[in-house]
């Protein structure tokens, strides 16, 4: 396509290296997950009996883990869905502009979701609210609180890349899947 691109090292350190840290710990939290199911399906399998609270682990912790803190390494590496139908036919100038678009209407959206996320947790912990497994409580609000942070990595990515573009003309880095 002969598309100038900015390269993703142009960000700032810090962006970069928060954006790692929460990607490491969704890695993290994606092969605890994997080990925590895997014993519990043996655990079946071999004792007839299952590990109390796997679901409940899963759904509220883990996934949340997995979902939210790698979004802002994959804003950086330009990860999301793209649909290029007709943007192919404009020239490099509306592209940029385009994509600038884009990327502002992306953190209008994430930050308002990611506001929401903050409400949510905030009502969570005044709430207090748990779920029970066997006799003791797992409380919500530490794994609501993942989702703004998830979230607001995201946003300063954006802006990362948005000032980059502004300051370069040219469009942010993406990876191209070619077939």
């Amino acid at each position: 396509m002969g598309t100038p691109v900015v390269q993703k090292d142009e960000l700032p350190g810090v962006v970069r290296a928060t954006s790692s840290l929460l990607m490491i710990a969704g890695s993290v939290g994606m092969a605890a997950m994997m080990l925590h199911i895997c014993i519990d399906v043996f655990s079946r399998f071999l004792f007839g009996a299952h590990i109390v609270g796997t679901l409940e682990y899963v759904t509220y912790f883990y996934m949340v883990v997995v979902v939210f803190l790698p979004l802002g390494r994959v804003q950086e590496e330009r990860g999301h869905v793209f649909v290029e139908v007709i943007s192919q036919l404009f020239t490099q100038r509306a592209n940029v502009w385009i994509d600038r678009f884009a990327q502002c209407f992306t953190f209008v959206y994430t930050a308002f979701i990611g506001y929401w996320g903050w409400q949510e947790t905030m009502r969570s912990f005044t709430r207090n609210e748990v779920v029970t497994i066997l006799q003791s409580d797992l409380p919500l609000w530490p794994t609501r609180l993942l989702v703004p942070v998830g979230l607001a990595a995201m946003c300063v990515v954006i802006l990362a890349q948005l000032a980059q573009s502004f300051r370069s003309g040219r469009l942010p880095p993406r990876e191209t899947v070619t077939h």
